[in-house]
């Protein structure tokens, strides 16, 4: 995603007194030996709980 500023469900997330996000998250799951290989990952919007 280059930019998240025409992104319909990017939203400005303000978590804290100086933190404040807006777009989308990259969960990225990688093996690293010699070279970094993405196995898996998911785009989230940045307004969503981490939590399992």
């Amino acid at each position: 995603m280059r930019s998240s500023k025409n992104g319909k469900k990017a939203v400005t997330v303000v978590s804290g007194v100086l933190d404040i996000y807006k777009g989308y998250k990259l969960h990225l799951l990688a093996t690293v030996k010699d070279k970094i290989i993405p196995l898996a990952w998911k785009f989230s919007c940045a307004n969503e709980h981490d939590s399992l």
